[in-house]
């Protein structure tokens, strides 16, 4: 298994995904330590599968985002003085 750290993921993504593309799995490391794995998508979801199957990890709850409701929570109303920043700190602070 070829391994890249992530100075050369970063640099060399597009060589790094035809690699992947031709069915390689390329490890990716920060300081020698294992980080993430690029892999061809059915091996990624062959890892998922098994990954539910141990218990490891448990599946989604919903099968996709309700965009429509997503789209129907409250904004933030902001003040002249506010910033974005603020507001979403002050709702993290109030548990929303």
């Amino acid at each position: 298994m070829k391994s890249a750290n992530i100075a050369t993921a970063k640099n060399q993504l597009s060589r790094l995904l035809k690699r992947v593309q031709r069915g390689e799995t390329i490890l990716i490391t920060d300081r020698t330590r294992p980080v993430a794995l690029l892999c061809p998508v059915s091996a990624a979801d062959d890892m998922v599968a098994r990954l539910i199957a141990e218990g490891a990890v448990l599946p989604p709850r919903q099968s996709s985002l309700d965009v429509d409701a997503f789209l129907g929570m409250p904004r933030p109303r902001l003040s002249a003085k506010q910033s974005l920043a603020q507001a979403v700190l002050e709702e993290r602070e109030e548990g929303r």
